[in-house]
């Protein structure tokens, strides 16, 4: 049987970060067979336009093996405001900014949900939590917003 490939463009904005996340890799792949031969810079665009650094390169077995990997489950999960350490921090820095109060700030984000209230750390990973159990097995592809009904 003949090989299968898939190819993708990627953009490496951190080489430490790569080099880590690409040592983990070959992992991810072997239950399918595959592995990742081409990571190589891009030399030239020659019509359109191109917006990343690099292109992979995965081989696959033959075409069978590639889409069982590509039926892998995924799901995003897309939170609203949360208020968590780092949403604090974006917060303070706004009301800086606007020369209010961070609380101000964060009531001016929990008018845009029917409750009333920004999501809390725990609800995002309720859902999380349901994305990883056996009870979400027919979910799959699917973008979950989690954000009490509002507009963020």
């Amino acid at each position: 049987m003949k090989n299968a490939y898939v190819i993708g463009h990627i953009t490496v904005k951190d080489e430490d970060k790569w080099s880590e996340y690409r040592s983990k890799v070959p992992a991810t792949l072997d239950p399918w067979g595959a592995e990742l031969v081409l990571r190589g810079e891009l030399c030239s665009v020659l019509s359109g336009s191109h917006g990343h650094t690099d292109t992979v390169v995965i081989r696959f077995p033959d075409l069978r093996s590639l889409k069982s990997w590509h039926s892998v489950t995924s799901n995003a999960v897309l939170p609203g405001w949360v208020r968590t350490p780092m949403a604090e921090t974006s917060a303070k820095v706004e009301a800086e900014q606007r020369g209010v109060t961070p609380d101000k700030v964060w009531a001016e984000k929990a008018v845009h949900s029917p409750a009333g209230r920004v999501v809390t750390p725990e609800e995002v990973a309720e859902v999380i939590a349901f994305l990883a159990s056996e009870e979400s097995s027919g979910v799959n592809g699917e973008a979950i917003t989690v954000a009490l009904g509002g507009i963020w």
